[in-house]
């Protein structure tokens, strides 16, 4: 994207772009996502939990056990309506289109959406190529066709509208709302970023090596909003948001993950400082494959 395009973070300011326009719509969609998704994950517990399990201190590993799907329908319930109450925002509160959160074109590039999920599909099968070559016992063929054909279809259709809901919030609605205060891309980076950290510390992983985890979830919404702020568009984010939990759901889980799932294949440990590590190479081939070399000014920007 070049200087002259306009960045979805324009679209912020406006007769409805004042701070308390946005103010109602993060309660709206806090509301959204908070209350009526929790509404609807207690009906997904009760439908498929056995009678006689109680409801209280019930644990994703806990769930697991209930079937290869309760885990997973409990943790993505809420976020079909996270994602109703992102695109409800925009036209309610600032009288514009959904559209806006993503991209101040008239159009949505999918095109981009694909390049993003492409590339950071292809970088995440490549180091788990290189990880079992350097490891072979590091995974284990977990696939079974019975329970992992109509798994599928289910992840195929829940979790984009998870990883879009997240990144019409974080990267979408959060970053132009901050573009009040201060449009710088260190500013916002950072701030969008933090805020994308503070839910996932819940997630079961995190009690592994907090330090490690809280730095990978960081470097990942720093990433995130970094390309989105240098395209000027969340096209490329969504994508690799994308396929960053498909990914993870589909081909390779790992013991404690925060979206259980009967994928293909499953690690026999996860270590979070090692996967950090693999991250931050990863963030940086991607850069490469989609940006190319840096080239550096000989004078101030």
């Amino acid at each position: 994207m070049t200087d002259s395009t306009t960045s979805y973070v324009d679209v912020a300011r406006g007769p409805h772009g004042r701070w308390w326009h946005y103010l109602l719509g993060l309660i709206f969609v806090l509301a959204s996502w908070l209350f009526v998704g929790s509404i609807a994950t207690l009906a997904v517990l009760v439908t498929e939990l056995n009678p006689d399990t109680p409801l209280t201190a019930l644990s994703l590993e806990q769930l697991s056990t209930q079937g290869p799907y309760t885990a997973f329908l409990v943790v993505m319930a809420a976020y079909p309506f996270f994602l109703a109450g992102m695109l409800l925002t925009p036209p309610i509160f600032h009288r514009r289109s959904p559209r806006t959160l993503i991209t101040a074109a008239p159009s949505i590039g999918w095109s981009r959406i694909a390049l993003g999920f492409g590339v950071w599909m292809g970088i995440q099968v490549l180091f788990t190529l290189l990880g079992y070559l350097l490891d072979p016992g590091s995974l284990t063929l977990t696939f079974d066709a019975a329970t992992f054909a109509p798994f599928a279809v289910m992840a195929i259709c829940l979790v984009p509208l998870q990883t879009t809901a997240e990144e019409l919030f974080f990267r979408g609605y959060l970053v132009q709302w901050a573009s009040l205060l201060s449009r710088h891309r260190l500013f916002l980076t950072l701030l969008s970023a933090a805020i994308f950290t503070l839910p996932h510390l819940a997630n079961p992983e995190v009690r592994q090596d907090v330090p490690a985890m809280v730095a990978q979830y960081f470097a990942l919404g720093a990433f995130f909003t970094w390309i989105s702020l240098r395209d000027g568009t969340l096209e490329l984010a969504i994508g690799v948001h994308a396929a960053n939990n498909l990914f993870t759901v589909l081909l390779v889980n790992y013991p404690g993950s925060a979206l259980p799932s009967p994928s293909v294949f499953a690690t026999t440990t996860f270590e979070p400082l090692s996967s950090l590590i693999w991250l931050l190479i990863g963030i940086g081939l991607f850069c490469l494959t989609v940006y190319g070399w840096p080239r550096w000014r000989s004078t101030p920007v």
